[in-house]
């Protein structure tokens, strides 16, 4: 069987999601309507495992877990990871027919006759449901790069699964996932939005979280790096930031420094910084120099090189070598 036919949807909805980053009108009614809020059973353990478990670690998970019963809930996203590698399996097969007997062929060496029955009917009802919403949904709105268009068309396809699989089934595989990709969408739209400031941002962001995680909004973005929490920080107050004077934009940036980084931290990074800004001036004097002589006509070819070269050991000193070398890379 081909396999562009049993690609799921949701790849290209992921794919998405990273660079939604246009903003979302909050004052819409829409953006209150959740495709999984915090009234879904759908934890932040529930996406960090669905991120993490690759389809051959699911196997075994699966294993485990539907070995136990064959009720619906022991359907989760590691069935989901079972499900694509399952897809990946027996790519001879001519059409989705003969993809399900030797699927099923598979499952019964593999499990005890009433748990691969159990897996196979609820893989066969998954991949068909897929394979149907492959051919029907409006791509248009999944590549959309509006993230409300982006968002209804999450809904749109959760909503066909649920109707084509159930709702407990198609929340079960799907949920972490959808609810992951969802919460990306919204947080990256609150940060992008230029037209908001920090306190408006961060009160935008606090609400989301409420709204998405209910008691566990405290603990999202906890196992995020120092650093990406800093820039983070920057990209909320990027607007106050920008309208403040030289001195009080240092001063602001070094006070979020302070509240992520340890204070030897905070001088290592502002050294690098003075050093990038000293090599920075010290190129822009160097272009305007260097202009002055190749636009020069009282010099000819030769006496602009060794004037070019002179400038360089003028205004770079022992790091001239290097300069000279970084622009025989810049010309290649």
């Amino acid at each position: 069987m081909k396999r562009r036919t049993l690609y799921l949807v949701l790849v290209s909805v992921i794919v998405v999601c990273s660079v939604s980053f246009f903003l979302l009108n909050r004052k819409d009614k829409e953006q209150k309507i959740y495709i999984f809020d915090q009234h879904h059973n759908i934890t932040l353990n529930d996406v960090e495992e669905s991120l993490k478990i690759t389809p051959s670690k699911a196997s075994n998970s699966v294993k485990i877990n539907l070995a136990q019963t064959s009720m619906i809930k022991s359907i989760d996203h590691k069935a989901l990871k079972y499900f694509k590698s399952l897809e990946k399996m027996f790519p001879e097969s001519k059409d989705l027919d003969e993809h399900f007997k030797m699927i099923k062929k598979y499952l019964l060496s593999q499990f005890p006759l009433d748990e691969a029955t159990f897996i196979f009917e609820t893989y066969k009802s998954y991949l068909t449901c897929e394979v149907d919403i492959s051919k029907n949904i409006d791509m248009k709105s999944i590549n959309s790069f509006d993230p409300l268009e982006v968002i209804e068309a999450l809904s749109n396809v959760q909503n066909l699964r649920r109707l084509k699989m159930g709702d407990d089934l198609a929340d079960a595989l799907f949920g972490a996932q959808v609810k992951s990709s969802e919460y990306s969408i919204r947080k990256a739209a609150i940060l992008r939005d230029d037209s908001l400031y920090g306190n408006e941002k961060e009160e935008a962001l606090q609400t989301l979280n409420n709204d998405m995680w209910g008691d566990e909004s405290d603990d999202v973005g906890k196992n995020l790096s120092a650093y990406n929490l800093y820039q983070e920080k920057l990209n909320i107050y990027k607007k106050d930031i920008e309208e403040l004077g030289s001195e009080e934009k240092s001063e602001m940036i070094r006070n979020f420094r302070k509240d992520f980084f340890s204070e030897d931290a905070v001088k290592n990074l502002e050294a690098v910084e003075s050093r990038r800004e000293e090599e920075k001036n010290r190129e822009s004097l160097y272009n305007e120099k260097e202009k002055e002589i190749v636009d020069s006509q009282d010099l000819d070819d030769d006496a602009k090189i060794e004037k070019i070269e002179a400038l360089q050991d003028e205004i770079f000193g022992d790091d001239a070598d290097n300069f000279r070398a970084r622009l025989k890379l810049r010309v290649q």
